[in-house]
C-alpha cells in the first residue's frame, strides 16, 4: 500500500507468477493501449521465470475504423519481442457502432474463452484506477459486496482462468515504466468521450475525487477489497448450506420458511451463481422470496428472466427444467428399446428376456387413469399418487405406462400390478426405465422411494 506513482518494477509480479499453473499457456490480453503493452513488456522480460508458456492475443470487434491498423501494431510488436500471437478477428455479424461497454467487453471475454484449453490463463492489464472505476459504477447501480468487490483478481473463464496481475498498481506507475522501456503503444480515442459511463468517471469524477482526497483511488480499492472479503465469507457460508438443500444439480430444496428473506435472497443468489445462470433482477429476486416464505404445498410460483425459468413445487425450486413430451399413445411394446419412444420418455427395456409374447400398449396417463397394486385391491387414481409423493406436474405426461387392454401394468419400471411382476418374474425378466431428463429421473426416484423403504 505504500507505492509511489513511479514503483512499478516487472519483479514486483514475481510472487503472483510463481503461483501459476504448470504448463498450458499464459496469454496476455493484448490491445495495443499502454496498459496491455505494460503489462506484455513486463512479463515478457520474465519470460524464463515463468512455469507457462508466454503468447498475446488481440480481440477485435470491428467497431473502430482503424481496427485493423490496431491488429497490426500489436502482430508486429509481439514479432519484435519473439512471442507467439493470435488475432481473434470480428465476429461474423460485426457489432453495432454504437455497442455498449458490456456488450464489447462480454464479447471480448467470449472470444477469448474460445481460446483457452484447460490449465491456460488469460491475463488483462486491469490496474487500481480500474478497480475504482468499476467499484463507482456498481455503486451507482446499487449492488451489494459482491458487486462493490468489483474485479477479482483471479476468476474461472471456460477451461481456464482470467487473472488481473495489476490491479495493485497504479496508472502513473505502470505507463512511467513504459515510458522508460522506450514501449511504443496506440491510444484509442474513444476512451476520451465522456458519453461512456466508465469514461465519465474517469475523466469528471476521480480527478474531482483526487483533488479532495489524494488517496481516492487507493481507498476505492482497498475499500473493494474489504467487499470482496466479505463477500467470500458469505459465500462459503451460502456454499455450506448450498451443499445440504440441493439434491441436484438444478434443483433446490428450500430451507424452513422462518429463514430470513435476506437470507433466502443470498442463497438463491448463491445457487444459480454455481449454476452459471444470468444474474437475476434483485426486484423479481425480492417478489419470489416474499411468494416463497406465503407459499402452500402445492404453489405453483415461477419466475423468468434472461432466458431462464423457475418454478416451484412442493417445497423444491427447480432451474429451467424440461417439460416431459407425451409418449406416443397406443404404441405397441414387445420389450424391446425403441427410437421412437426413447426420443420421448427416455428408453424402457426388458432385462433378462428377448421380448414379451404379446406386446402390451405403451403410452402416457390418461385423464381419470386408475391403477391397482394387487388384483382385489383398492383402485388408486394415478394423477392423487404422484401429487401426494410431490413428482412435478410438467413431468407427469413423459411417465411410460403400459396397459393390457384397459389395465395400467406399469408406470415407469416400479409402480408395478402385483399379476404382471410375477410374470415377468416367472420368466425371470424386468423392467428398466431409463428415463431421458436426468431431473425427470431423480424426481421419480424421490416419489418413489417412500414405497422402497
Amino acid at each position: 500500500m505504500g507505492q509511489g506513482p513511479h514503483s512499478f518494477e516487472p519483479s514486483a509480479l514475481l510472487p503472483w507468477s510463481q503461483q501459476l499453473p504448470s504448463g498450458g499457456t499464459c496469454w496476455v490480453a493484448y490491445s495495443g493501449g499502454p496498459d496491455s503493452s505494460a503489462l506484455l513488456l513486463a512479463l515478457a522480460s520474465l519470460r524464463r521465470q515463468l512455469p507457462m508458456q508466454l503468447a498475446a492475443v488481440h480481440v477485435e470487434h470491428g467497431v473502430h475504423a482503424d481496427a485493423p491498423k490496431w491488429a497490426e501494431h500489436c502482430a508486429l510488436a509481439c514479432q519484435r519481442l519473439d512471442l507467439p500471437f493470435r488475432h481473434l478477428p470480428p465476429p461474423a455479424s460485426p457489432l453495432p457502432k454504437d455497442s455498449p461497454e458490456a456488450q464489447l467487453r462480454r464479447w471480448r471475454y467470449d472470444a477469448m474463452e474460445t481460446l483457452l484449453e484447460a490449465g491456460d490463463v488469460v491475463c488483462t492489464a486491469h490496474h487500481r484506477e480500474d478497480q475504482a472505476e468499476t467499484l463507482l459504477l456498481n455503486l451507482m447501480r446499487g449492488s451489494g459486496p459482491a458487486g462493490l468487490a468489483a474485479m477479482p483478481a483471479a476468476r474461472p473463464l471456460g477451461a481456464g482462468q482470467l487473472l488481473r496481475p495489476l490491479l495493485s498498481f497504479s496508472r502513473a506507475s505502470l505507463h512511467h515504466w513504459l515510458a522508460q522501456q522506450g514501449g511504443t503503444y496506440l491510444q484509442d480515442p474513444s476512451n476520451e468521450r465522456t458519453d461512456a459511463d466508465r469514461n465519465y468517471l474517469r475523466h469528471e469524477i476521480l480527478p474531482r475525487l483526487r483533488s479532495r482526497w489524494p488517496a481516492a483511488d487507493r481507498a476505492l480499492a482497498q475499500s473493494a477489497q474489504h467487499c470482496a472479503t466479505s463477500d467470500q465469507l458469505l459465500q462459503a457460508d451460502t456454499r455450506q448450506l448450498l451443499a445440504r438443500q440441493t439434491p441436484m444439480p438444478g434443483v433446490l430444496k428450500l430451507p424452513p420458511a422462518e429463514l430470513h428473506q435476506d437470507r433466502l435472497l443470498l442463497l438463491l443468489r448463491g445457487w444459480l451463481r454455481t449454476l452459471q445462470a444470468a444474474p437475476a433482477p434483485r426486484r423479481q429476486l425480492l417478489a419470489l422470496c416474499a411468494q416463497l416464505a406465503a407459499r402452500g404445498d402445492d404453489d405453483r410460483i415461477a419466475m423468468h428472466w434472461a432466458g431462464h425459468e423457475l418454478l416451484h413445487h412442493r417445497g423444491l425450486l427447480w432451474l429451467d427444467p424440461i417439460r416431459a413430451e407425451r409418449v406416443p399413445e397406443h404404441s405397441p411394446w414387445n420389450g424391446q428399446p425403441s427410437e421412437r419412444l426413447t426420443a420421448h420418455c427416455g428408453q424402457l427395456e426388458l432385462l433378462g428376456a428377448e421380448r414379451l409374447e404379446k406386446p402390451l400398449n405403451l403410452g402416457s396417463r390418461q385423464p381419470g387413469d386408475r391403477f391397482q397394486r394387487r388384483a382385489d385391491g383398492p383402485h388408486l387414481q394415478l394423477k392423487d399418487w404422484l401429487r401426494e409423493r410431490g413428482f412435478p406436474p410438467w413431468q407427469r405426461d413423459g411417465l411410460p405406462v403400459l396397459r393390457r387392454g384397459d389395465q395400467i401394468l406399469a408406470v415407469g419400471d416400479e409402480l408395478l400390478y402385483q399379476p404382471f411382476a410375477r410374470e415377468l418374474a416367472a420368466c425371470g425378466a424386468q423392467l428398466r426405465w431409463s428415463p431421458k431428463d436426468r431431473g425427470m429421473a431423480w424426481a421419480w426416484k424421490h416419489a418413489v422411494a417412500p414405497r422402497t423403504r
